[in-house]
């Protein structure tokens, strides 16, 4: 179906129906934006009958100022017409969480998490456009409630791909245009920005006639254009008043008040008073109906012919019960053209016969100016109620109303309405305003209020400046928090989090068990659950390894949305996600990955981006331990767009985990800058776990390029702080061989030495499979270093014989590199010759440039190479060899190291370059001497 024409507005009609046609290759969005007047609204229109004459699914909301502070409002209208089916194929939590923002389900005691709205709101969109193409339409987006406008954002920057289209018109006197927040969540070359623009003096004349009835002499017409400036709203109240004022002659003056606002009213004082009053109601209404205005005009009878007059006027238009003003303006003008007492006095009697809760507060809160107890009251059950419904921003509004509006004689009220307010602001994203709250209070009050004031301040402090900032405040309010074992566990879990992440574990150990037992007080799972993670997390970073009684402990709490935390629960890690850590730290690789597609289900059907952060960082890193190199960067680069959208001082994981890949990858210039930029991020978070991973790492490149002075000055301080630290776990970052290494290279065995004994001890203690390898090879590198080759070598078997229980293909490599040079210096050249061609394909297969390089100049060292001249590489020779002397692909994978399918790409890539089609061809090709072996000929 074609748009509808509309006067003067072929330009922007043909770009609309060109953005309809994008639609089923969406997502695709358009930006429909002008001045107040303009047309805006009449063109938005056109598109969305179009729409629907095409068969897509529209989604309409049309927010007024009036109800901008009902939260939900416009999500309600998108979500209208939607098919129940459409809501009951939702996740539970995903259903329940809609249904309570849209007041269709009573919310818990616990607020809920706007981000599960916006989980349920994407899943619904990507549902209906997998039928039809979805068209969501909003007018007047400047006017959307801020609750729906969030969880509007959240779901469009999700939508990767689907039949989608977004058209939003907005004024672009209200900020900046992109309202809905289409960037990033749509390539820029899908955002189109359409200006609507002036009609020119034909197309107002065309206007007046079809819309008035009425045409005007030259002159006269001229300068109605001139006035209006081509807006076709102005123009329009223009000709009406000319209308009025029987001026529409040539050489009659043109008595046009000067502003746009004057206009307005003279054509609203036009009509009749008692037809005003009930208007006024109307303006102030956030969705009027014919009830609602009966109600609040105590059942005049003559409401309902005023109405009609309205109507007759154009002023307003009615739709059933439902009446809305013909154009904002008009609704604006009127409202704010009345005396603020006036205005205060029809918003209290408006609070009083409104329905809904939320309605009444608000226009409780805008009926007086003055401290006011039962208002302030009211306000405040109604800030709980919005935060219960996963609308923080509107409840940050309504608690700081009730603060304001508490009378002075009542500081224990005022303490509580701030610390509300304070808490909804920090849920909201608003930490510069919540500082702003808590900071005087946490000077002025005493005991608990002083306390709770003093928790959530650490929190905004820990969002905006790091976990060090938070220290002393938290240590403060357990201080002044007295026995209050709610208050007490919660700030203990934000102080132990905060010790163990700033480096005091052994400070943090007596916090996690004092918050444990605090916990268990209070008889609430969820903090109960917290605690016991906290404490298994920091029994291992001690070096006592996996509590499974704990972290079993905690998963299986039944943690339920009606359990209230004191003063707003702070983000922890789910059991399972800790489990899944030190699992992967422990070198049990499968299972730990069974444990993250656990909370990556959760999180997923959650919307729980902190829990999804941690998950990718430490999926991304655990996949770069086991070789999987390509998945590792594709969970890097999904938590870059999570790092986007959180605090500069939360992006050091992401920066690390790159610098990471990009290291063992030989991007070294590369990932110096990012290790550097993840060095940085510490000096702003205090967060002594990635200063650690960032000077090993730094100290990891310096060393890959033989820079070992200036490696190890990095790796030494990664040490001290590990150590300084209490830290006694080598699988949680693992940086000490290197510097065993580091320190051999500088001539000091000794040291490196009493660092072999402390991971040979580690490893049999804990039965970790990387620290017995490591300690292995890392002993073999030493007794090298003192001539004793076969001692080493008999270290380096042992390394192998550990090295079937671990995962982890670079660190094979790295022994197999180590085993190649003392074989080297054994004389036995062929062994030698097999372990270095099989650390080279591993690193060459990893893509792990820098350390296939080292492995090539070593088998450079070795005497009596045979060269290759067929073009292949010393790899494909090597695989060609084995294969014409016998070697199966399963044979020759074991024997070099890699996995079968690169055995199978190797042997392709040969039988192209050698132009031969079997083995058999292979082998006599062999036999000519064509490729001879690189590496030392066949194994015997």
């Amino acid at each position: 179906m074609s748009i509808t024409p509309v006067v003067g507005r072929e330009v922007e009609l043909a770009a609309l129906e060109a953005f309809l046609d994008r639609v089923p290759s969406g997502p695709v969005a358009i930006l429909v934006t002008g001045e107040a007047g303009i047309g805006k609204t009449t063109v938005w229109h056109s598109a969305v009958e179009a729409a629907r004459g095409r068969g897509y699914s529209v989604l309409v909301t049309r927010p007024s100022e009036a109800e901008s502070g009902l939260p939900y409002a416009a999500l309600g209208d998108l979500l209208a017409d939607i098919d129940e089916g459409d809501f009951a194929s939702l996740p539970v939590a995903q259903r329940r969480a809609i249904e309570v923002a849209l007041l269709r389900a009573e919310p818990g005691v616990e607020p809920l998490e706007q981000r599960m709205i916006g989980v349920g709101l994407l899943a619904i969109l990507r549902r209906n456009a997998a039928r039809n193409p979805v068209l969501i339409a909003v007018d007047d987006a400047q006017w959307l409630d801020e609750p729906s406008a969030n969880v509007l954002r959240f779901a469009v920057r999700r939508l990767a791909d689907g039949a989608l289209g977004i058209l939003a018109s907005v004024r672009t006197d209200r900020g900046h245009p992109d309202v809905v927040g289409f960037s990033p969540a749509v390539p820029p070359v899908m955002v189109e920005t359409l200006g609507v623009t002036a009609l020119t003096l034909a197309d107002v004349d065309h206007l007046l006639h079809d819309r008035l009835g009425v045409g005007l002499p030259g002159v006269t017409l001229r300068r109605v254009h001139d006035l209006s400036g081509g807006n076709p709203f102005f123009a329009l109240e223009i000709g009406r008043a000319l209308i009025r004022q029987g001026a529409l002659s040539a050489g009659l003056g043109l008595p046009v008040p000067d502003t746009l606002r004057e206009l307005v009213l003279e054509r609203l004082y036009h009509l009749p008073g008692p037809v005003r009053d009930v208007l006024r109601v109307v303006a102030a209404l956030g969705r009027p109906t014919f009830g609602t205005v009966r109600a609040a005009l105590g059942g005049d009878p003559r409401i309902d012919a005023a109405i009609g007059r309205a109507e007759d006027a154009g002023v307003i238009e009615l739709d059933n019960d439902h009446i809305r003003f013909s154009h904002p303006l008009l609704a604006s003008v009127l409202h704010g053209e009345a005396a603020p007492d006036a205005r205060r006095r029809l918003h209290r009697r408006l609070a009083e016969v409104v329905s809904d809760p939320d309605e009444r507060a608000r226009h409780l809160a805008l009926s007086t100016i003055e401290p006011d107890e039962s208002v302030a009251l009211e306000l405040e059950a109604a800030a709980l109620r919005t935060r219960a419904r996963g609308a923080p921003d509107a409840a940050a509004a309504l608690a700081d109303q009730a603060r304001k509006l508490t009378p002075a004689d009542r500081p224990a009220d005022i303490a509580r309405r701030t610390i509300a307010a304070a808490v909804a602001s920090l849920e909201a994203g608003a930490s510069d305003r919540a500082a702003e709250l808590l900071e005087p209070l946490a000077a002025s009050a005493t005991g608990p209020d002083q306390a709770r004031a003093l928790l959530i301040l650490g929190r905004v402090r820990t969002y905006a400046a790091g976990l060090h900032s938070a220290e002393p405040l938290l240590e403060q309010a357990a201080a002044v928090a007295g026995d209050d074992p709610m208050l007490q566990a919660a700030i203990g879990r934000d102080l132990t989090t905060a010790l163990t992440q700033t480096g005091d574990l052994r400070r943090a150990e007596a916090g996690a068990r004092q918050t444990v037992a605090w916990a268990e007080q209070t008889g609430q799972d969820a903090l109960v659950a917290a605690a016991l993670v906290q404490l298994a997390m920091v029994e291992f970073l001690l070096g006592r390894g996996i509590r499974s009684d704990l972290l079993a402990r905690a998963a299986a709490l039944p943690l339920s949305d009606e359990e209230p935390s004191a003063g707003g629960a702070a983000a922890y890690a789910p059991a399972d996600l800790v489990w899944g850590a030190v699992l992967k730290w422990s070198d049990a690789f499968d299972a730990a990955r069974s444990r993250f597609e656990d909370v990556r289900r959760r999180a997923v059907a959650a919307g729980d981006e902190t829990a999804w952060s941690s998950l990718l960082f430490q999926a991304g890193e655990l996949e770069l331990w086991a070789g999987a190199w390509d998945r590792a960067q594709a969970m890097a680069d999904e938590l870059r767009m999570a790092a986007e959208r959180r605090p500069p001082a939360t992006q050091q994981d992401h920066a690390y985990l790159v610098a990471a890949l990009l290291a063992h990858r030989g991007a070294m210039t590369e990932a110096r800058e990012s290790a550097i930029a993840a060095l940085a991020q510490t000096d702003l978070t205090g967060d002594l776990r990635f200063r650690i991973r960032a000077h090993a790492l730094l100290g990891f490149i310096d060393l890959s390029v033989g820079a070992a002075h200036a490696g190890r000055d990095h790796l030494e301080r990664a040490w001290v702080l590990f150590r300084d630290a209490a830290y006694d776990d080598p699988g949680v970052i693992r940086f000490v061989p290197d510097l065993i290494e580091a320190r051999v290279l500088a001539g000091e065995a000794g040291s490196a030495t009493e660092l072999v004994g402390w991971l040979e001890e580690r490893g049999r203690t804990l039965d970790r499979p990387y620290a017995l390898v490591a300690a292995a090879r890392s002993r073999a590198v030493v007794l090298g270093s003192a001539g004793r080759v076969e001692d080493g070598l008999a270290a380096i078997r042992d390394a192998l014989d550990h090295q079937s229980r671990l995962a982890q293909p670079f660190e094979l490599a790295r022994t197999r590199l180590v085993q190649g040079g003392l074989l080297r210096r054994a004389k036995a050249k062929r062994d030698a010759r097999d372990a270095l061609a099989a650390a080279r394909v591993t690193f060459e297969d990893l893509g792990a440039r820098v350390w296939a390089d080292r492995a090539t100049a070593e088998l450079g060292r070795i005497g009596g190479r045979a060269p290759t001249t067929t073009g292949l590489t010393p790899t494909e020779a090597r695989v060609a060899h084995l294969a014409a002397e016998g070697y199966g692909n399963l044979e020759i994978s074991e024997r070099l190291f890699i996995s079968t399918k690169t055995v199978e790409a190797h042997l392709t890539r040969i039988y192209d370059k050698l132009e031969v089609r079997s083995r058999g061809e292979l082998a006599r090709r062999s036999r000519s001497g064509e490729f001879p072996d690189v590496s030392g000929g066949a194994p015997g």
